[in-house]
C-alpha cells in the first residue's frame, strides 16, 4: 500500500544573495523519516504494530536553481529651498545596485511624470512647473535617460553605486509652492 502526501518547503530570503547556480540536498535514512499515528490508520496492516508510531524511511531530494538577480535603490534628489531661479541649482543622489553575481547592469531613468527628456524633466506644484535635468556627471554635460547605449548608466555587479547629478537651470521665477516629480529607475541585467 502506498500513500502520497504534500510536503511544503519554504526557503527564507537569503542575505546576502547566493551566487547563480543549481543547489541541492539529499536526505536519506534516519535523516528522512515519516511517522504514522497507527491508531488512526488501523486499516493499513503494514503500519499497525505494538507502538502508536511507526517510522517509514526513504529518500528526499530538495533542489533549487538561483538565477541572476539584482535590487536597486535610489535616494531622493532634493534641490532645497529657492526663491528666484536666476542661477542654477544643483543636487546629487546615490543610486545603488546589489546583485548576486558579477554581472553587467544598465541603469535607466525615465523622464518623470510629465517631462519630455533627460534635461527637460518637470517638477510640478499643481499646474505650475519647474524644469530640471539629471546627469551622469557633475559638469552636467552627460544627460541621464533611458536610451540604452546612449544615455544610461552602467555598473558591473555584484554591487556598486552611481551618483545622479541634478540641475535646475536658471529660468523664470516660479510661483511659490512645493514642486515634486517621480523618476522611475530601471536596472536591466
Amino acid at each position: 500500500m502506498s500513500y502520497t502526501f504534500p510536503l511544503a518547503i519554504a526557503l527564507p530570503p537569503p542575505v546576502p544573495l547566493p551566487p547563480p547556480g543549481s543547489y541541492s540536498s539529499t536526505f536519506t535514512g534516519i535523516a528522512f523519516e515519516v511517522y504514522w499515528e497507527t491508531s488512526s490508520f488501523a486499516t493499513c496492516p503494514a503500519l499497525v504494530s505494538g507502538t502508536t508510531r511507526t517510522p517509514a524511511s526513504g529518500t528526499l531530494t530538495v533542489s533549487a536553481t538561483v538565477v541572476s538577480q539584482c535590487s536597486v535603490t535610489a535616494g531622493n534628489l532634493n534641490f532645497g529651498i529657492a526663491s528666484v531661479l536666476t542661477a542654477p541649482l544643483s543636487a546629487t543622489s546615490a543610486i545603488s545596485v546589489n546583485c548576486n553575481g558579477a554581472i553587467p547592469v544598465t541603469i535607466a531613468l525615465d523622464n518623470g511624470a510629465t517631462g519630455t527628456g533627460p534635461t527637460a524633466r518637470l517638477m510640478t506644484a499643481g499646474p505650475k512647473t519647474v524644469q530640471y535635468g539629471i546627469y551622469k556627471d557633475g559638469a552636467h554635460t552627460q544627460p541621464w535617460g533611458a536610451t540604452v547605449g546612449t544615455n544610461t548608466g552602467s555598473i558591473n555587479g555584484p554591487s556598486g553605486s552611481l551618483t545622479a547629478y541634478g540641475s535646475v537651470p536658471a529660468q523664470i521665477a516660479p510661483a511659490p509652492g512645493s514642486y515634486t516629480d517621480v523618476v522611475n529607475v530601471t536596472a536591466t541585467y
